[in-house]
């Protein structure tokens, strides 16, 4: 995608770009690097949608001072891992996040990480459920992957205490979406509750914060 050729009123700028992508867990849009004037991003994308050629739609928002956007988007092919391999890659994420050194600016970052490291999760569920044509996943495997579940809804619970704009109230409520996306039987009571706890957090700062009606985000920037 080309994040040039851009223009709006004089008076709207500077323009910053956003990246994102239209979760197959939620069906919904969820943010994988918050708006900044920086035209390009290196991320890990979550797996595509397994009955559709591994098919992940994302895009790219050209937003203005006054938070109006017009945006791009692209179909990619984002594969699957092996089984065993899940409960690797999902640790490395995990590892890579200090909860303790998120703040309000990098919210975003941590979530969309915790984001793709849950739709590796919701693959071994998925799969379990008779959501894949190949051979399911084993009961160590699919063991682990509710473990760490459980570890990414705690890691929750520190980041959506210190969520601080829309952004990151947007990717935190999707992240959480997609945790609870597949197999939510099986989550613990204890998880349950730090979620429902995580919910009343984003509903507060939603309140404190408020957010751009989707009649004012009507796109008046065009390319």
């Amino acid at each position: 995608m080309m994040t040039k050729d851009w223009w709006d009123d004089q008076d709207s700028l500077p323009l910053k770009y956003s990246f994102g992508f239209l979760s197959t867990a939620t069906g919904r849009r969820s943010v994988l690097r918050k708006a900044t004037d920086i035209t390009n991003t290196s991320t890990v994308m979550p797996i595509g949608q397994l009955q559709g050629d591994n098919a992940l739609t994302v895009d790219v928002r050209c937003v203005d001072i006054v938070g109006v956007y017009s945006s791009l988007a692209e179909t990619l092919s984002v594969g699957a891992p092996n089984y065993k391999d899940v409960a690797n890659l999902v640790g490395d994420a995990v590892a890579a996040i200090d909860v303790n050194e998120v703040d309000a600016g990098s919210v975003v970052d941590a979530t969309s990480t915790l984001s793709s490291a849950a739709s590796l999760l919701n693959y071994v569920f998925d799969s379990k459920d008779g959501g894949s044509t190949t051979s399911g996943p084993g009961d160590d495997q699919i063991s682990a992957a509710e473990g760490l579940r459980e570890d990414l809804v705690m890691m929750m619970s520190s980041i959506v205490g210190v969520v601080g704009d829309n952004e990151g109230m947007e990717s935190s409520a999707a992240t959480m979406e997609t945790l609870t996306s597949s197999s939510p039987g099986t989550i613990g009571d204890a998880a349950q509750v730090m979620l429902l706890g995580q919910v009343s957090q984003l509903a507060d700062a939603s309140c404190d914060m408020g957010e751009i009606s989707s009649s004012a985000s009507a796109s008046q920037i065009t390319r």
